[in-house]
């Protein structure tokens, strides 16, 4: 057997950590949060939450809520909060047309427009994406997601027909 020659393996080597590297730029970090089911009367209820990102900038938050088996369902809105070292955010529907939008938190009060979001919304599941260049370069950020809508009636706690998540606080998220 003729033994391979050097330059020959440290090209080999060399292919195969670019070939690595290449889709690095590609691959996702991502964190599954989790939110308990049934404690949303009259609205989606949020039950399971990933956020991932990808080297290239973007952050999705794709959202799990099944509608409750009980009582009427009325969802009006999906709210994002989002709190970073360098502002707050809001991701919101604008005015039931089912598009919605990035707005940053004014000193004083009041939302400035901050970015478009790129969503989907099929059955029950809810996809949310957005730039991390809209969140001005931050390393990572809390959230907080609110669906609601319609009625609660007693003994449920959160709003009128609202379900958040987490139920209480929020989650944290490090961009990978």
């Amino acid at each position: 057997m003729r033994p391979v020659a050097l330059p020959v393996v440290a090209a080999l080597a060399a292919a195969s950590l670019a070939s690595s590297a290449a889709p690095a730029a590609n691959r996702a970090h991502h964190r599954t949060y989790r939110d308990p089911y049934g404690d949303a009367c009259c609205t989606e209820d949020i039950t399971r939450v990933v956020v991932s990102n990808i080297a290239k900038g973007r952050i999705t938050i794709r959202i799990t809520a099944p509608n409750p088996t009980t009582g009427d369902v009325s969802t009006d809105y999906r709210d994002i909060w989002i709190a970073t070292a360098r502002g707050n955010y809001l991701i919101r529907e604008v005015d039931d047309t089912l598009n919605y939008v990035l707005m940053r938190s004014r000193v004083g009060g009041g939302y400035t427009w901050a970015g478009h979001v790129r969503s989907y919304l099929g059955g029950t599941r809810f996809t949310f994406s957005i730039t991390r260049r809209e969140l001005r370069g931050v390393s990572s950020f809390k959230f907080r997601i609110e669906f609601g809508g319609g009625y609660t009636p007693s003994p449920y706690p959160y709003g009128p027909g609202s379900d958040f998540a987490p139920d209480a606080g929020t989650w944290s998220y490090r961009l990978g």
